[in-house]
């Protein structure tokens, strides 16, 4: 039975609910979606993608972490990683596949915010991707871009 886009969009919105744990994050979480038609954060490997902010707090600039989860065609995964500011939000800056692994970018965006603490944040953030051929994918490495200033 061929899978409909309808019926992938409504597959990994209650899986992402199941994994992420939807509604627990504040309404302040931002998403950022594509149902890939083209976009530069995907590639041709990833049907769907969706990335959320789940925490931005002061920290420490030393964070860089990541769990990946994998089910066939849906993956999940999470992390945190060290902003200039608490101010910040997770985005997925690009994937592409480099030797049979997908590589995932999780890059970081000012918010706009009229005020914002003065120290070294940290961003904790989770998404979900759905692979268009999963047997083309052994492996899945989440990364963190360098925030922009």
């Amino acid at each position: 039975m061929a899978r409909t886009r309808r019926s992938i969009i409504r597959t990994v919105s209650a899986t992402t609910a199941t994994i992420v744990g939807a509604g627990t994050a504040a309404a302040a979480d931002e998403d950022r979606s594509s149902d890939g038609d083209g976009t530069s954060a995907e590639t041709d490997s990833v049907e769907f993608s969706q990335i959320r902010t789940t925490a931005s707090q002061c920290g420490n600039q030393d964070i860089d972490e990541s769990e990946v989860r994998r089910q066939r065609s849906l993956v999940s995964f999470s992390g945190a990683t060290s902003s200039p500011t608490p101010c910040y939000r997770a985005v997925l800056e690009s994937t592409h596949v480099e030797d049979e692994t997908l590589v995932v970018t999780v890059g970081l965006e000012p918010e706009d915010s009229d005020g914002c603490y003065f120290c070294i944040g940290s961003v904790e953030y989770s998404g979900v991707l759905v692979l268009s051929d999963p047997g083309e994918i052994e492996d899945v490495d989440v990364r963190h871009a360098e925030p922009s200033l």
